[in-house]
Parts: C-alpha cells; structure tokens; sequence
C-alpha cells in the first residue's frame, strides 16, 4: 500500500494554501503554543472551576514557596498575576488581587 503525498498547491483551493502556508510559517503561534492550545475547551461553570483552581494553586504556592521548595516564588507569583489579568471575574468571586501573589506580613 503506497502512500499518499498530498496534492500541490495549485490543485488547492487558494484558502487551503494560504492556511498551509501560516502553518508552515509559524504565523498561527497564538492557537497553540507548544502542543497545547491556549482556550479552554470547557463549559462555562466547569471553566470556572477549573480556573478558581489554577489561581488557588498558584496563590498558595506564591504565598508560601518555602513549602513548595520545587517552584520558584517569582515564577509561581508571575503565574497568579497573568491568571489575574486574564481572568478578573473568577478572581473577584475568591475576593483575590494583587497581594494573593504576596507572602502576607
């Protein structure tokens, strides 16, 4: 059994090599970035969710990153305030702001 190459670009339609093109370029970086996409694939209320957990995780290990010796503070604090950026809704309802990424004094 032979496999198929696929046809040239001039039997494609004009839609379909443009987007071959981006693809091989590496135009399309704001998708996917590293295998992962970057939306959420979820329904809302689980969307939630799973974002109230994400700001907790990071929170906590921000927080106290003497009990988390295998995370970095500055990275787990810069993880919390980009979540907090992107999503000041979710972080409203857990009554979070810029001192959750803060050990508290």
């Amino acid at each position: 059994m032979e496999l198929q190459s696929p046809p040239p670009d001039d039997k494609l339609k004009p839609s379909e090599a443009e987007r071959r093109g981006k693809l091989d370029k590496g135009e399309n970086r704001g998708e996917f970035c590293g295998g992962k996409s970057k939306t959420m694939r979820a329904r809302p209320e689980v969307r939630d969710i799973l974002i109230a957990h994400k700001l907790r995780y990071w929170s906590l290990r921000a927080q106290y990153p003497s009990a988390f010796p295998n995370c970095s503070a500055s990275g787990a604090r810069r993880n919390v305030l980009r979540l907090l950026a992107r999503h000041p809704a979710v972080a409203r309802r857990l009554k979070m702001d810029i001192r959750s990424a803060y050990p508290p004094l």
